[in-house]
């Protein structure tokens, strides 16, 4: 709005009303299709987040990708009618300062209301630039012109470095901390640390668990609901009442406490098998030799089987522990699952956690393999330690995913926006190059990917893109030939827009600095670099691509729109749904642009597309009208 003051003149016949309609034309043609290509981007980038099999991470990327869009719906709407309303009531008096409001206000009264149209000193010119457009249209395209082959290969160099240090970024391998040291909730969270007990306060649960379905059945059960974790589904071939299958369970627990013993964290203290109580508890107290065997028929032996371990866990001590703990279920007073616990020593999951996992799951797999009907469906498992190996992978899957999604989507964005694929693969290799250097500086932080840095590696393709796609498009639209003016009106027009929207995204990041919860500071820490990053390889490395190995012409182009909008015509257009052309004002000179139809002569339509002075632009508007006409009633 601001550039289209010296873009668009004021009117000769001093109508302030349609060169206001002017500007805003000028003004929304040239923001709409920037904004709604970094909106597209920004939003699939967050939406990509929403992928993520991790619920915060999911819910931040829905949320602020529901942000973007409802800003730009309001960008679209409600500013331009503010920009319109603050021009024509409010600006008239912003010179003005308090003191003389009143004065002020009455001299524009009677200046300007008696003779609202006597503007003839300012008519037939434009809104003088700002210092900042001509410094970056000038002084800086032509230190980036002139310096473009040594800065290249320094920044290419530093890129390089940085994909190798970011290649060592890996994912979590302890708890994420959510305070400060010395924030007391991180001291009553970490103090126990200083008075350890040894192994056994670092100990990992295991246990193999019969009866029950690995997985659970979570139908009706929503994403976002955090207490609700879905419903244990029984196995309908579980029967371990048999006589092999009595033996079997015991063989389990003797085979881990004989064969597994160095991979095992004290057997006495720390090794709960139910099957050894409830075998003395039949042969002391009942006098029954073990396995229990009390009827011929399948059904019968099931029922009398259950009926004696429900005595035993509701009349003993012992039982009722293994009860209590879940070790031995009972459901519609039916015994339907149990497990057998033991620990092992922390040390091993901290160095090698896939390792452990597929250990005890080949263990576990072997004990199947050799297991009689009715307890061959038995699965391991462990309370934390799985489930954090399967956090640690999505985060990683969460990062990968997300970029995987969000770089190609930017790259369709950024070539129907610029409809030049040169322009759209230099700004590529910015944002990968951005990437790059964000993600080796969590590595040189110490960071890990966590919930801050999943977030951020995808964020990073929506923020960056934002600067090099107004420059960009900037760079296509300008008309000149040569780079060196196409880069100059780039950087004139866009450049202001880069540095603005990069300043008061990083003003954003550094009020999150001050918040003691440690998410707030990283994420303010992150979005900081990533505009700083944004910022440089757009005004920096974009540029002096563009400066020495940008495209002249039509290099490049790829006339989406245009073939498009061609096609339609030739299906569907009728004569009333032509656009009868539009102008752009550059200096002194108009042009008209005559698109092809299906129902206008291409010869006189070559004959009205031409480069004319703006004095002759009405006339001709009259004549081609005429011609239009007449084509039509032909």
């Amino acid at each position: 709005w601001v550039q289209s003051g010296h873009f668009v003149p004021k009117r000769e016949d001093g109508n302030e009303e349609k060169w206001l309609i002017q500007r805003m034309d000028f003004a929304y043609r040239r923001a709409a299709k920037a904004m709604i290509v970094t909106t597209a981007t920004t939003f699939f980038a967050f939406m990509a987040t929403a992928l993520s099999p991790i619920m915060p991470v999911a819910g931040f990327g829905l949320w602020a990708g529901c942000v973007v869009f409802m800003n730009y719906i309001l960008v679209i709407t409600l500013f331009p009618a503010m920009l319109s309303w603050w021009y024509q009531v409010v600006k008239p008096y912003e010179k003005c300062c308090c003191c003389c409001f009143s004065r002020c206000r009455k001299s524009k009264k009677t200046d300007d209301y008696d003779n609202p149209t006597d503007h003839s000193d300012t008519l037939s010119t434009g809104e003088e630039p700002r210092y900042i457009e001509t410094f970056l249209g000038e002084t800086w395209a032509n230190w980036i012109i002139k310096a473009g082959w040594i800065i290249l290969p320094c920044i290419f160099i530093g890129v390089g470095f940085a994909g190798w240090k970011a290649s060592e970024i890996g994912p979590l391998t302890q708890q994420e901390k959510w305070f400060d040291d010395e924030h007391y909730m991180e001291k009553m969270l970490s103090w126990p640390a200083h008075f350890d007990g040894g192994s056994v306060t670092s100990l990992i649960q295991i246990q193999f668990v019969y009866g029950l379905e690995e997985n659970v059945d979570r139908t009706g059960v929503t994403f976002w609901d955090v207490e609700d974790y879905g419903k244990a589904d029984f196995d309908e071939d579980w029967n371990p009442s048999s006589a092999d299958a009595q033996n079997y369970l015991l063989y389990v627990c003797d085979t881990l406490l004989s064969n597994y013993t160095d991979d095992l964290y004290d057997t006495i203290d720390y090794f709960s098998c139910w099957v050894y109580d409830f075998k003395t508890y039949g042969e002391e107290t009942l006098n029954i030799t073990f396995p229990f065997i009390f009827d011929d028929t399948q059904a019968g032996q099931k029922e009398k089987y259950s009926e004696l371990i429900g005595n035993w866990t509701s009349q003993t001590k012992e039982g009722i522990k293994f009860a209590s703990s879940g070790q031995v279920g009972f459901a519609d007073d039916e015994f339907k699952f149990c497990y057998i616990d033991f620990k092992i020593p922390y040390s091993q999951f901290l160095n090698d956690k896939t390792e452990v996992f597929d250990f005890w799951e080949d263990a576990m797999n072997e004990f199947n393999a050799n297991a009689p009907e009715g307890v061959e469906n038995g699965y391991q498992t462990s309370i934390f330690a799985w489930a954090w190996i399967a956090t640690q992978d999505s985060f990683v899957i969460s990062a990968l995913q997300g970029i995987a999604i969000a770089i190609p989507l930017a790259l369709l964005c950024l070539i129907l926006s610029t409809q030049n694929w040169i322009i759209s693969l230099y700004a590529i290799s910015a944002i990968v190059a951005i990437i790059g250097c964000e993600v080796a500086l969590m590595v040189l932080q110490g960071w890990e990917l966590g919930i801050s840095e999943s977030i951020a590696v995808v964020m990073i393709v929506g923020f960056s893109v934002d600067y090099v796609v107004h420059l960009g498009n900037a760079y296509v639209e300008c008309e000149k030939y040569n780079r060196e003016e196409r880069l100059k009106f780039s950087l004139f027009t866009m450049g202001i827009s880069v540095v603005s929207g990069a300043l008061t995204t990083f003003a954003s990041g550094v009020w999150l600095m001050f918040p003691e919860f440690l998410f707030f500071k990283k994420f303010g820490i992150l979005i900081m670099s990533v505009v700083t990053f944004s910022l440089f390889f757009s005004m920096v490395y974009f540029i002096a691509l563009l400066g020495k190995c940008g495209p002249k012409g039509n290099t490049g182009n790829i006339p989406i729109w245009k073939g498009i909008r061609n096609y339609l015509c030739c299906c569907c257009g009728t004569i009333d749904e032509w656009d009868d052309g539009h102008y752009l004002l550059s200096g002194d000179e108009a042009v008209i642009e005559v698109d092809n139809h299906p129902n206008l002569n291409l010869e006189i339509a070559q004959q009205i597309e031409q480069q004319i002075s703006a004095d002759t632009f009405e006339v001709l508007q009259e004549i081609q009208n005429t011609v239009i006409n007449d084509q039509h009633a032909d």
